[in-house]
């Protein structure tokens, strides 16, 4: 058998009604805190909670385009861009 090193990595999607709601999550880090963009808070009933989503957890693609190098700008706007529709992978 052999062993899966990304074991700990997966893709979550969320989906909302309308660009009028919010995905319900907060996030930190970015290129220009040289720290990895990361979840920090996750608000109750939200597709955020929905989805699995938890404080901690580093993100590492936003709608499939590499987060790693992103500056917090950056990735707020690749977020606003999906629409209803927003695919992260995280780990």
């Amino acid at each position: 058998m052999q062993h899966n090193s990304n074991s700990n990595v997966q893709t979550v999607r969320l989906v909302r009604d309308s660009t009028e709601g919010t995905w319900g999550f907060g996030s930190q880090g970015g290129t220009e805190f040289s720290i990895p963009l990361s979840i920090q808070l996750i608000n109750p009933n939200t597709p955020a909670q929905q989805s699995g989503l938890a404080p901690g957890d580093k993100v590492l693609t936003i709608n499939r385009r590499d987060a790693t190098n992103l500056s917090h700008q950056e990735a707020k706007m690749e977020i606003t861009r999906s629409g209803n529709d927003l695919e992260l992978v995280i780990t």
